[in-house]
């Protein structure tokens, strides 16, 4: 029976596992997409407001479209590749 080595009432065993899968996961290939996919629009919508100036609910529903779209794509192309049809409902 294995036996977690105990450090100030943490189990070192668990949050070594926890904070290497955490690392995984933030470095992974698809969070990396997102963090892209949100600095472009981020840029795009800054660039919007810069030169074409409007009202700031207007600015709030166009950066929802472009999230949605964006994020539409990315969730299609991971779908593609993991082989499932995504309008096969």
């Amino acid at each position: 029976m294995y036996h977690a080595k105990i450090v100030d009432g943490v189990l070192v065993k668990f949050l070594k596992t926890y904070l290497q899968s955490y690392k995984a996961t933030l470095f992974s290939g698809v969070m990396v997409g997102f963090l892209s996919i949100h600095t472009l629009e981020d840029v795009l919508l800054l660039s919007i407001g810069r030169f074409l100036p409007v009202p700031l609910l207007a600015m709030y529903a166009l950066g929802l479209i472009i999230s949605w779209l964006l994020m539409g794509c990315i969730v299609n192309r991971v779908l593609t590749k993991a082989g499932i049809k995504p309008h096969s409902h």
